[in-house]
């Protein structure tokens, strides 16, 4: 039985129109012809795993390994094209247990042969959404892409380039004013001398000097050991 004389009505945006001729290595409108061509008419079913599934009119079964193989194209090639036909709204294409699916969003009817009325397609779209990406993993930008960017800018000056912020992940508690500092573990880390308190006295006189001098001096571990010394050697040279 040959198959009717089938007319398929398309209505084309201008950024449709654009992406199926836009020039290349490969024509994008083959593709998109080879996916009318696969568009169900008839709604039928498929068994997979022992579940019966369903493909409903406007739907494609058209994975992307029948299009190379059918089109002699490479994958990469039906990749790109398969995401552009997705950006701009003429496929929706999806991924799940039927396999690839790609929803023909601007096939709006087909005028069959002998058939009086057109057939509608129930998944046309009239005002397409030009992200329609979904069954597509589309690439994750990088935090530390937008940090290099931001350093090898021309316009900014050294000290920019070196006061760039870098995000802090949120696994890491920031510190506030209200949460107290913790004292560094480490040994080599030195503490902060203390501050001098307003009422410690002075002396003023030399005596007064000298003594404290010396009770400063004596107060460390070489200042016990220096004073034992000159005790010692006093008393030696007393006898």
């Amino acid at each position: 039985m040959e198959k009717p004389n089938i007319k398929y009505g398309l209505l084309l945006s201008k950024e449709q129109l654009d992406v199926l001729t836009k020039s290349g290595c490969y024509n994008r409108l083959n593709v998109y012809r080879a996916i009318c061509e696969k568009t169900t008419i008839e709604p039928y079913e498929i068994v997979k795993r022992g579940i019966h599934l369903t493909i409903n009119r406007g739907e494609c079964l058209y994975p992307n390994t029948q299009i190379e193989k059918d089109l002699d194209i490479n994958r990469k090639t039906v990749q790109e094209i398969i995401h552009e036909l997705n950006m701009v709204g003429i496929i929706k294409s999806t991924t799940g247990n039927r396999g690839t699916v790609h929803i023909n969003q601007a096939l709006s009817s087909w005028v069959i042969e002998g058939v009086d009325k057109p057939i509608t397609n129930p998944f046309y779209s009239r005002n397409p959404s030009c992200q329609a990406t979904k069954g597509l993993k589309p690439k994750k930008p990088k935090v530390l892409d937008s940090i290099k960017e931001s350093v090898n800018d021309s316009s900014l000056s050294p000290v920019d380039k070196v006061n760039v912020a870098v995000p802090v992940p949120e696994s890491q508690p920031t510190h506030s004013a209200d949460m107290p500092l913790k004292e560094p573990s480490s040994s080599l880390i030195s503490s902060p001398s203390p501050s001098v308190q307003a009422s410690v006295n002075i002396p003023s006189s030399d005596d007064d000097k000298n003594k404290y001098a010396a009770q400063k001096q004596g107060s460390s571990k070489f200042g016990k050991y220096k004073n034992k010394f000159q005790k010692h050697h006093a008393k030696n040279h007393k006898h």
